[in-house]
């Protein structure tokens, strides 16, 4: 056998071998040590909270939040929280906002993952829809330095519970709580002068509101479909009730209605069902188109001579056992012959 032949086959047997020699692995103790320093959580953690470089800012406006961390920590030079800037974040889930910030804008954080928010005191004005559609929204405290709360602000945040309004605001805007499904605990302080058309519609889990005595402008559909509400007192310094105002609040078993309202809007009581007794104030002009319509749980209203004007609808639908209280000659003798139902003098 020559040289190179022997070399061929002792170089063929090296590489067999090699091959079928056990690759050794490395032990747990081993592995753990070639990770970084923090623990898996720290790690976890750390890469879910934003950077610096994902934010664009520009002469103190943050214009866009272009990252997908869930914990979000605004830098400090930012005063302005710009339109649409964490718009669709549907991974964010918390927002520290430095107590540089005097104004959030339109749309900021709208249909974002954002869980719980606290705005702090030195923001002044809370841009219309700031926080629309954001559904896991459980949380969010407002600061006394807010004035007013805009239009559509927290509308559709359907996990909001509980809702702590301070002192400091005036108004709260068209649609401001619309179809927050899950709000069962509301507080309007004493310096509200204004609820907005829409402001509370849908908030089926709503049960009491107290309307405080600054109150003199209810919207429209103010507490449209609020199906929990059980008693209403309306303040004094409201002159007109809004069209579909309560309407199908099924459970409203009570209102008082001030003497001092003027006109009754159209379907503003309708489908309350629950609805058993109505007094009318002597300061009632008008009963508009539908106002009590379908309220078939309604047994007694008290008209009075005020009344000039109730539509032929007002009442339409109500059981045939309603009885129409009120003067005699008056319209509510005259509509109550016309729409068949019961009629006596008070």
């Amino acid at each position: 056998m020559n040289c190179k032949k022997i070399l061929k086959q002792s170089a063929a047997l090296l590489i067999s071998a090699l091959l079928l020699a056990p690759v050794p692995i490395a032990s747990a103790a081993e592995a753990d040590m070639a990770l970084p320093k923090e623990s898996s959580q720290e790690f976890i953690e750390e890469n879910n909270r934003a950077a610096n470089n994902d934010f664009k800012i520009r002469n103190g406006i943050l214009i866009k939040y272009n990252g997908n961390a869930e914990k979000v920590v605004i830098p400090k030079n930012v005063k302005t929280i710009g339109k649409g800037a964490f718009q669709y974040c549907h991974k964010l889930k918390s927002v520290t906002i430095p107590n540089s910030v005097k104004n959030i804008g339109k749309e900021a954080f709208s249909y974002s993952g954002l869980r719980s928010i606290n705005i702090p005191n030195g923001v002044k004005n809370i841009g219309s829809a700031a926080f629309y559609g954001c559904s896991e929204l459980k949380r969010v405290s407002i600061p006394k330095s807010v004035k007013s709360i805009g239009v559509c602000t927290f509308q559709s945040c359907t996990s909001l519970r509980n809702v702590s309004i301070p002192k400091s605001v005036k108004s709260i805007g068209d649609f401001a709580f619309c179809y927050c499904s899950s709000l069962s605990n509301l507080r309007i302080p004493n310096s509200t002068k204004r609820i907005g058309q829409a402001a509370f519609r849908g908030c089926g889990k709503l049960e009491s509101i107290k309307i405080p005595k600054s109150v003199n402008y209810i919207g429209g559909s103010a507490f449209e479909n609020c199906s929990g509400l059980k008693n209403i007192a309306i303040p004094k310094n409201v002159k007109r009730i809004g069209t579909y105002t309560f309407y199908n609040c099924k459970n409203l078993k009570s209102v008082s209605i001030p003497n001092g309202v003027k006109n009754i809007g159209g379907s503003s009581f309708g489908y309350c069902t629950g609805l058993k007794n109505v007094v009318i104030p002597n300061s009632v002009i008008r009963i508009e188109d539908s106002a009590f319509a379908f309220c078939s749980g309604l047994s007694s209203v008290v008209i009075p001579k005020s009344v000039t004007k109730i539509n032929k609808d007002a009442f339409a639908g109500c059981s045939e056992k309603l009885v129409i209280y009120g003067s005699k000659g008056s319209n509510a003798e005259k509509y109550a012959k016309k729409s068949g139902y019961t009629f006596r003098i008070k």
